[in-house]
């Protein structure tokens, strides 16, 4: 058994329904989704052959899928995870919103949409598209345990790759995971924490992320009478001074794209006078800490006094603004632009670009996209987050070497018969 360190347990047990980082960190590997991203483009997974006539997808999965306990995997397995996801409200639920007709023919999954979605192979590479019936699952692992501050993970027989660790164990740690990683208790460290001044030291492996550090408001600062508020905050943050701040590890963001370029918005920025003290909540989570004191002391700079709040994770929020970090399930450049909580937050009109932008990938409307999301400054990009960690020979010899589990995924289809679609 291998021990892997994680900073907080999954937020929902049913990977049908669960949308946080750590449910993806450790369901990623319990499911067996249609179709994966192998690091430069979407590909068959499950799925054995794909017919895209105008919005209608017809789907044959693959023979000889089992679940763990070596039943065989069913196309209707498939259709009941999709109608179960349709069923709830969840973040799969979302992404199937501009489904208008799922059913079986012909031993065939059969897709129609509302209208055409340029990304919709991407959002059926969502790991809660996948199989999950009274816990059974057909993934390369399965669930053994649940416990308060422990998930134990055994490998499924039947699942093709028969390279995979034999369990795995998913150990809570709000601390001292390097240390115990040192002292040959770990086999990985969390990797959203790693401490930063021992990078340096210790040469861990760094990755780019799905995560972003962001400023966000609550319901009264992000109603329209505010717009000038957000924007003099948003001026007045000095993010490359942040970033040094944390050893210049981070990515410094003006946007939210998934990508290495760079937009800067030239804006006009209201005089702000602040007659009451504003909160700024962050939960205790490293370098969260960190961050919020810089933050305080640019405002400060800025005539904007703000009272730092420490908030646990499942807490209700009542601060004024307050670090996030947003996680997106996808790896296309347009990911966060096109999710669930960037088109709530900026409006009706932003949602309409966005539903032409899937349907178009019109660079122009990207633009229109990103610009109006910067100008109404409902939330601010601050830093793209990187996958920091150590793990042991052991894990780099098996599948288990890759934090991005699309990778993982990439990696097995080298030894199968799959390829781009």
């Amino acid at each position: 058994m291998r021990k892997i360190a994680i900073d907080h347990m999954p937020l929902e047990n049913n990977p049908l329904y669960s949308n946080d980082f750590c449910s993806y960190y450790i369901f990623s590997r319990i499911m067996y989704p249609l179709f994966t991203f192998d690091g430069k483009k979407i590909v068959k997974n499950a799925c054995k052959s794909i017919t895209i006539k105008k919005n209608k997808y017809i789907i044959k999965i693959k023979d000889n899928i089992n679940f763990y306990n070596g039943r065989t995997v069913t196309v209707k397995d498939y259709y009941d995870s999709f109608v179960s996801v349709m069923g709830k409200m969840c973040y799969g639920k979302y992404l199937l919103e501009n489904v208008k007709k799922i059913y079986i023919d012909n031993d065939q999954i059969i897709i129609i949409l509302k209208r055409k979605d340029l990304f919709f192979l991407d959002k059926l590479s969502y790991y809660s598209f996948s199989p999950f019936e009274e816990n059974l699952t057909c993934g390369p692992y399965y669930v053994e345990t649940i416990g308060k501050d422990i998930m134990i993970l055994k490998k499924n027989i039947y699942y093709e790759d028969s390279k995979e660790i034999k369990s795995l164990e998913f150990v809570q740690y709000r601390r001292n995971d390097v240390r115990d990683f040192l002292n040959n208790k770990l086999d990985m460290t969390n990797i959203t924490t790693f401490p930063l001044k021992l990078i340096e030291k210790l040469k861990p492996e760094v990755h780019n992320s799905n995560l972003m550090f962001v400023l966000k408001f609550n319901s009264k600062l992000m109603s329209k009478k505010y717009r000038n508020v957000r924007r003099y905050i948003l001026s007045a943050i000095d993010k490359e001074k942040l970033n040094h701040l944390l050893n210049d590890v981070y990515i410094v963001k003006n946007d939210f794209s998934l990508n290495d370029e760079k937009y800067n918005y030239k804006r006009k920025v209201s005089k702000f006078n602040s007659v009451e003290k504003l909160t700024l909540g962050y939960t205790n989570y490293y370098p969260n800490k960190i961050i919020a004191d810089e933050l305080q002391r640019q405002f400060l700079d800025k005539k904007v006094n703000v009272e730092l709040v420490q908030y646990n994770l499942c807490e209700k929020n009542n601060c004024d603004i307050y670090i996030d970090i947003v996680f997106s399930p996808f790896f296309f450049k347009e990911s966060f632009y096109l999710s669930k909580y960037f088109k709530i937050v900026n409006g009706k009109k932003y949602k309409i670009l966005c539903n032409i932008y899937e349907q178009t990938k019109n660079k122009l409307i990207y633009k229109k996209i990103m610009k109006r999301c910067n100008s109404t400054a409902n939330i601010i990009p601050l830093l793209r987050s990187k996958y920091i960690y150590l793990r042991s020979s052991e894990m780099k010899k098996t599948n288990q070497n890759k934090v991005n589990f699309y990778e993982m995924w990439a990696k097995w289809r080298k030894n199968t018969k799959f390829g781009a679609i």
